[in-house]
């Protein structure tokens, strides 16, 4: 985190365990809900 005030897309990961990238259809999701 920058701590600017904003959250920036690659901050998300640490918190979601998501990583977002360019290919979301090649991501290996281990569950498909909430």
């Amino acid at each position: 985190m920058n701590h600017d005030g904003f959250i920036d897309l690659p901050e998300t990961e640490a918190v979601s365990g998501v990583p977002f990238d360019d290919a979301p259809q090649e991501m290996n999701i281990p569950r498909d809900g909430y």
